[in-house]
């Protein structure tokens, strides 16, 4: 968190130079900053809609430093606004120089795709037929009679959404509870109240009027006799510079500007209501009242709500804020010793080449911004759209030829009408195991995909949906979450219609005919697919004691434990007792399972193997013994319990075995404290396993390649099957290859698992780190981090 004091690249000279060609225009900045350097290349397209900054930090060797990027809009009168999940809302200005341990609440936020400075929903002031001001509305607290009826709560529940659909974030309270309003218990504060009710129902509404002045409640009565039902807009008493402060507190009745509906009954306040609910809805808010309430004389003006917006796009960098000047601040880098930096869970603990712990981020960064503005708000801007093609750039792939002619341009789905609004954020084969526990089996009429839609701008929208490049839409549902299919929507001539509510989310399910042409000549292969099983076979059921994240590909429709997971004997004591249970996951169908026991070469295992049919959610178990052979040696042996699902994906779980002599005054060796059952403990690798790197760091030049590679020795009887996993930071992702591969090793054996690194030719200087991640039996070890420098 910031500490308060900034040092900022301006207090600096950089080089810069410019680059033109028939794409575009480029402008490359080289500079320094607090020890550090720093390259950025600002690149504007010919014909795109927004300005390219790739920024690349080098050298950075400090702790408890948080980089930023800063981007000088100027929207005056304009509000915070951050792209949420398939929402846009509107946030608070941040305190970004302040002393977070004195102003607990800096209010960086989190933007999914892109933040910006503008205007989500407006009210316009006028009198009579002249506008007087406009004002932006970005968060707003909806205020509730003291005693309200349903009535009144179902109608500020209708305008709460209302509120929301256009991005408004939106809170209610009553007037006689808690107000909203202090960064001391939130996290945001609003900058309008919307005020439900006369002063007689609602004792809010009855302080805002007495501090304003008699004025504002003579306009209210005037209202009320005139049309039954008022909409007054009164000012805050101070100006907003003057009341969002560090550790603020705007829970005063006059701290922020009040919309107060009301009506002279509780009836009549509901129309009132519904008419306000329209107007948000409609995305335009009017308050006819005279222009002296609304802009009162006096230090208590703001600037307009603004007519244009700024928006930066962010690549995988969420944090941000708004500062009170208007310029937005993207968090780079936070290199943080606070808790629990440097802890290291799994010995032996790891670092830097540097020897730095790995949240001090020792090493060069690449990140990517884009920045659009233009005229009216985010809407009319496209910043949705505009931060969805940014985070998704084509991706070019390579394909053999194949028979026939191929269009010149082509699209596998189209979207036509308001597809500006309504975006495509999933589209896959249906079929969702992890959701439902399911087989992943096509349907029998033929293939279906899933997509998902959601409107982006809080309006109604309308689209047709068509398929191309050689399909046709057949059939198509709505879908819920997990893709179960709904009601049949129509598809005339291979085209389906469908309609959006503001803000709302839709999943179809769409049944294809046709398929592209055959693949070239006999025995062609097929085009890239996407894997359906783990790339280390079989995988070790549970999973987690390799700090692997999520459930394997498929969700484990099956999951395979074997107890106890550690025994020990001494040869010569008869066979050893182990449980095998296996469990379904799935939800509507049965599983026949083949259940095998895979023991040590020349072990037995009796039975060998079991036919299980599982109902859905149901489980087994099956007691087996396990019997050394004769002149069997003393040492650590593994025996695995291994089963297959329906969707191709291999489980098992391993027990440890250690054979003692069977003199007990024999020496034996590795004698290893096992842990409690679940539990062993990584100490343990370092005496079954012996693992070496090839080096300690990779030089290379654009253009050229490397491999390290991993040394693995078995020191036990049994053979380790595991997987090696590479680590290292994004930047380096493109050309640091296979990022996971299984591996074997036989008993006593060794075996070489090579990784690739490979600079491309456009390689910019950078240094970096790469690590090993080996998993086994539920056994973790890391390796140390190679240096990787890539020079000019």
């Amino acid at each position: 968190m910031p500490a308060g004091p900034a040092v900022r690249s301006s207090a600096r000279p950089a080089r810069v130079h410019a680059e033109c060609s028939a794409l575009g225009e480029r402008l490359v900045v080289h500079g320094e900053l607090d020890g550090m350097s720093y390259v950025q290349v600002v690149t504007l397209f010919s014909g795109s809609a927004r300005v390219e900054l790739r920024t690349s930090l080098h050298g950075f060797c400090g702790q408890d430093r948080l980089v930023r990027l800063r981007f000088p809009v100027a929207v005056d009168g304009g509000t915070s606004l951050a792209e949420v999940a398939n929402a846009v809302v509107a946030r608070n200005f941040g305190f970004v120089d302040q002393d977070c341990a004195e102003a607990p609440w800096t209010l960086d936020s989190p933007a999914q795709g892109w933040a910006g400075v503008g205007a989500t929903l407006s009210v316009e002031l006028a009198d009579g037929p002249a506008t007087v001001a406009s004002r932006a509305l970005g968060v707003a607290e909806v205020v509730l009679p003291d005693d309200p009826d349903r009535s009144l709560v179902a109608g500020a529940r209708s305008l709460l959404v209302a509120l929301v659909q256009k991005g408004v974030t939106a809170s209610c309270t009553e007037a006689s509870g808690n107000r909203y309003g202090a960064l001391l218990g939130d996290s945001n504060l609003p900058d309008v109240r919307v005020v439900i009710g006369r002063p007689r129902d609602n004792s809010f509404a009855a302080a805002v009027l007495a501090g304003a002045g008699a004025a504002y409640e003579d306009e209210l009565e005037g209202q009320l006799a005139a049309k039954g039902s008022a909409a007054l807009w009164v000012p805050s008493a101070r100006r907003p510079v003057e009341t969002w402060v560090p550790n603020a507190d705007l829970r005063d009745a006059r701290d922020l500007p009040v919309l107060l509906v009301a009506g002279r009954d509780a009836a009549s306040t509901g129309r009132a209501l519904v008419v306000l609910v329209e107007q948000v809805r409609a995305g335009h808010l009017k308050i006819d009242q005279p222009g002296a309430l609304s802009c009162p004389p006096g230090p208590t003006g703001r600037p307009d709500a603004p007519d244009w917006t700024a928006a930066v796009l962010n690549r995988g960098t969420p944090g941000f804020a708004v500062g009170g000047d208007g310029a937005i601040y993207v968090s780079l880098l936070r290199s943080c010793t606070g808790w629990p930096s440097g802890v290291w869970i799994d010995p032996p603990r790891r670092t830097a080449p540097d020897g730095s712990n790995f949240q001090l981020e020792h090493w060069s960064h690449v990140f990517d911004h884009a920045l659009v503005a233009g005229a009216g708000d985010w809407r009319s801007l496209g910043c949705a759209a505009e931060a969805q093609a940014f985070n998704t750039p084509l991706v070019a792939v390579v394909a053999g030829l194949g028979p026939g002619a191929v269009p010149p341009e082509g699209s596998f789905l189209e979207l036509a009408g308001d597809s500006d609004r309504v975006l495509l954020c999933a589209l896959k084969p249906v079929g969702h195991p992890l959701a439902g526990g399911e087989f992943p089996l096509e349907a029998a009429e033929g293939p279906e995909v899933a997509l998902r839609l959601y409107e982006s701008a809080g309006y109604p929208a309308h689209i047709k949906v068509r398929a191309g490049l050689g399909w046709q839409v057949e059939a198509a549902w709505s879908a819920d979450l997990l893709e179960q299919r709904e009601e049949p929507l129509p598809c005339p001539g291979g085209e389906m219609a469908v309609s959006l509510g503001p803000a709302q989310t839709r999943t179809l399910r769409l049944r294809l005919r046709g398929a592209p042409a055959a693949p070239a000549g006999p025995g062609a292969p097929p085009g890239p697919q996407a894997p359906v099983t783990e790339p280390a076979e079989p995988v070790f059921s549970r999973y987690w004691l390799h700090n692997k994240g999520t459930a394997p590909m498929g969700n484990q429709l099956l999951a395979v434990h074997l107890g106890p997971n550690s025994r020990r004997a001494r040869i010569g004591t008869g066979p050893l007792h182990l449980v095998a249970t296996v469990a379904s996951s799935a939800v509507s169908e049965a599983q026949a399972v083949h259940l095998g026991m895979v023991p040590p070469a020349g072990w037995s295992a009796e039975p060998p193997s079991r036919i299980l049919n599982l109902a859905p959610g149901a489980h087994a178990s099956v007691p087996f013994e396990l019997m050394p052979p004769p002149g069997v040696t003393s040492g650590r042996y593994f025996v695995a319990a291994r089963a297959q699902d329906l969707a191709g994906q291999a489980q098992e779980d391993v027990a440890t075995v250690d054979l003692l002599p069977r003199d007990p005054v024999a020496p034996y060796a590795p004698s290893l404290a096992l842990g409690p059952a679940f539990g062993h403990p990584s100490a343990q690798v370092a005496a079954e396993m012996e693992a070496v790197l090839s080096t300690e760091a990779v030089r290379l030049h654009p253009g050229t390649g490397a491999t390290v590679e991993l040394v693995l020795v078995n020191r036990t009887h049994g053979e380790l099957r595991g997987e090696a996993q590479l680590v290292s930071p994004v930047e380096t992702w493109p050309f640091a290859t296979p990022w996971s591969q299984g591996f074997i090793v036989s008993p006593n054996g060794r075996t070489n698992v090579p990784f690739a690194v490979q600079a491309p030719v456009t390689a910019e200087p950078m240094s970096s780190w790469l690590l090993i991640k080996v998993m086994y039996f539920g056994r973790l070890w890391y390796s140390p981090a190679v240096r990787l420098e890539i020079g000019p």
